[in-house]
């Protein structure tokens, strides 16, 4: 299926079936393929439809295994940060949380509304792509994975 997408006056995309607002056209596809009813991927526990495989997986694991030795933990101590079951989900959440002023320092927002960093030069879509990008980028960045 083809869809439309267009954006409102805050140049947010907007759903032509409820209203709804997304601010990247990628989640607003993910958000139409629902309106769709054709989402191929479903939780046998709770039936919750997923677009990929991946996801699907990612959502059984976060949600329906308690095996807690799976999930990639917060070095800090003190930090209230639950764990996430992927890498790069961590190098974002330890540079957004702990790295805060050394990634703002690198930030570059450009006239695009994209994000560059001012190391390498490189240009990133997202404030997550720009997160995880700059920490390969900073000098000083060391993340000590378990």
């Amino acid at each position: 299926m083809v869809y439309i997408y267009t954006k409102n006056s805050d140049g947010l995309f907007v759903c032509q079936h409820c209203g709804e607002t997304r601010k990247n056209q990628n989640t607003m596809h993910y958000h139409l393929k629902k309106h769709e009813g054709n989402l191929p991927f479903a939780c046998t526990l709770c039936d919750k439809q997923f677009l990929h495989a991946t996801t699907l997986e990612l959502h059984r694991k976060a949600q329906h295994d308690k095996e807690e030795e799976r999930m990639f933990k917060c070095p800090v101590s003190g930090c209230t940060f639950k764990g996430t079951l992927t890498r790069s989900n961590l190098i974002v959440h330890y540079v957004r949380k702990h790295k805060k002023e050394e990634a703002a320092k690198a930030m570059i927002k450009t006239e695009k509304g994209l994000y560059k960093c001012g190391i390498c030069d490189k240009e990133t879509n997202s404030l997550s792509a720009f997160h995880y990008h700059v920490a390969g980028c900073l000098p000083e960045f060391s993340l000590p994975l378990s």
